[in-house]
């Protein structure tokens, strides 16, 4: 499922930027992240959503229901979520929440840079449904913070590599909850 929704949206942000002639070096792919700003910033994107989890579970909620039911059981299972699922969401949640309405419109558009991140925020937020209205409010902070040191690099590989972190270390640190 993931494959096939992410890959065809993938597929259709390239389309938009063909069509609209957008070079793809405005998304922020030419380089590599220094490494020690990778891991700086998924500690401190990790210790955030790890604080949001404790603070749900004192006042009897489940953060995120939908990882408890997606967490795997098996070691194959493990290896497609590492390997395939969680890459392929990291790269096209960024891709199209940071890349494509923060980027490109950056240049395409006269609309202020921080309306553009906040702007990005929400509908990043309501991807996330699936994890309750706590998890749209987890990731909207979230988004807010990746589209912010995005904006500040403008290195998508930096969010990317970060999103992949937190979501692995999410589902690691969760795996016997």
């Amino acid at each position: 499922n993931v494959a096939v929704s992410h890959g065809l949206i993938l597929a259709l942000v390239g389309l938009l930027l063909w069509w609209t002639d957008v070079p793809v070096h405005t998304l922020g792919v030419e380089t590599l992240p220094d490494w020690r700003w990778l891991v700086g910033l998924s500690i401190l994107l990790v210790a955030g959503n790890e604080t949001a989890d404790r603070l749900a579970r004192t006042v009897g909620r489940a953060a995120n229901p939908l990882r408890e039911r997606l967490t795997p059981e098996t070691g194959v299972e493990w290896a497609v979520l590492v390997w395939l699922v969680l890459p392929l969401i990291a790269v096209t949640e960024e891709v199209l929440f940071r890349g494509l309405l923060i980027g490109a419109f950056s240049v395409g558009t006269p609309i202020p840079p921080h309306l553009l991140v906040v702007g990005a925020a929400v509908p990043f937020g309501l991807a996330h449904t699936a994890q309750g209205r706590l998890g749209v409010g987890v990731a909207s902070v979230l988004g807010v913070a990746l589209g912010a040191v995005y904006f500040w690099s403008g290195n998508l590989w930096l969010v990317i590599g970060a999103h992949y972190l937190v979501d692995l270390v999410e589902f690691v640190r969760h795996a016997g909850d």
